[in-house]
């Protein structure tokens, strides 16, 4: 019906402002292959036991292009993707990018709870212990503590930097969110972040496309 039509176009004319201004005004994108993101493949999730001739398979998510079909498939959850950046990063935000509903069909395998950690160099930091540790946002894992670093923590320290829920119901695919507000206040820089997908949307797998780092 026209009033339908109407209500089409205009969320239509609405993506395309959207996403025309991503592209001209986004910020900074340091997971981004291009300018020297990496996948760290010892703390991603996934069999990294034997030799790959072309990079991880994870490394589609560091790359300016979800239109080609291209995720990168999480089997379990929870699981976890590990970026390296180039030069150490003050983190604001952080991205994540999946197919328009439309393009999708079937959106059960968007990601769905996620957190964000941080790797630290350095302890001792009354201030920093305080924020380790996840919100409760979040409900406890099987031992009733809430977890002190992602699922794969390889003996390394780590800060909890944000805790975020993708939304299918939203009217734009690429979702931005912030990080913690006392990170956000601290002077703490970062190398290595890491990603964890807490669960999905009720798919039997989480696909992902782009995971973006701004700071």
């Amino acid at each position: 019906s026209p009033p339908d039509l109407a209500e089409h176009i205009e969320k239509a004319v609405a993506r395309a402002v959207h996403e025309a201004a991503l592209r001209h005004f986004k910020p900074v994108d340091h997971a981004l292959a291009a300018d020297g993101g990496r996948i760290v493949a010892r703390l991603t999730s996934g069999d990294t036991s034997l030799p790959r001739l072309v990079g991880h398979p994870a490394e589609a998510l560091l790359r300016d292009n979800t239109h080609g079909g291209r995720c990168w498939e999480l089997h379990d959850s929870p699981g976890q993707v590990a970026i390296a950046v180039r030069t150490r990063v003050r983190p604001t935000q952080v991205t994540v990018d999946h197919v328009p509903r439309a393009a999708a069909g079937d959106v059960k395998d968007a990601p769905r709870r996620m957190r964000l950690w941080g790797m630290l160099e350095l302890t001792g930091n009354d201030e920093l212990e305080k924020l380790m540790s996840p919100s409760d946002y979040f409900e406890t894992n099987d031992t009733g503590r809430a977890p002190v670093g992602p699922p794969i923590a390889e003996n390394y320290t780590w800060l909890h930097l944000a805790d975020f829920q993708y939304d299918i119901s939203a009217d734009w695919h690429v979702q931005t969110y912030p990080v913690k507000p006392q990170v956000h206040a601290m002077d703490v820089d970062f190398g290595i972040f890491v990603f964890e997908v807490v669960d999905n949307w009720g798919g039997d797998t989480t696909c992902i496309y782009r995971l973006r780092i701004h700071g």
